[in-house]
């Protein structure tokens, strides 16, 4: 029986709400929010060579929402920065500390029962690769989508 719109909308809404109630769960007792986690781990990936408007665009958000969350990181150890300057201004390089690895390893442990956990277990590699690739593929969509109405907004104004 194939799926329609709605019931495809409501099993991605509440896939994303139970993903997110789980990170946050994973967040408390760390005394970080989902967000810094998003954060730390962008930074990890790109450790030495990312900016902080470079992260916010990672994660769909303005350099100016994530300034706080990562002058939080800093203050806390997780994060450094270095301010550089490039021929078209100051810029500030973000780094992860080793305390900040080390909650990050904590935090993705694989044996930690959690639903991210559960999710690889109930997938075989296969279907994790296909699930990423729909994921991406609709991430994609939505950004482009969403770039074209502020596009627009901004036309229009």
């Amino acid at each position: 029986m194939p799926i329609g719109t709605a019931e495809t909308a409501i099993s991605v809404r509440r896939l994303a709400q139970l993903l997110r109630m789980d990170l946050l769960t994973q967040c408390q007792p760390h005394r970080i929010t989902p967000t810094q986690f998003y954060l730390m781990t962008i930074v990890a990936e790109n450790n030495g060579t990312v900016n902080m408007s470079q992260v916010a665009a990672k994660i769909g958000a303005n350099a100016a929402s994530v300034c706080e969350s990562l002058r939080t990181l800093e203050r806390l150890g997780f994060l450094t920065s270095v301010s550089k300057l490039f021929r078209d201004g100051r810029m500030k390089i973000l780094s992860i500390t080793s305390k900040g690895l080390n909650l990050l390893d904590r935090m993705s442990d694989p044996d930690k029962d959690t639903l991210h956990a559960c999710l690889l277990e109930v997938l075989s590699m296969e279907e994790r690769e296909k699930f990423c690739t729909v994921v991406d593929k609709l991430n994609a969509e939505i950004e482009r989508s969403m770039n074209l109405d502020r596009v627009k907004t901004t036309k229009e104004a």
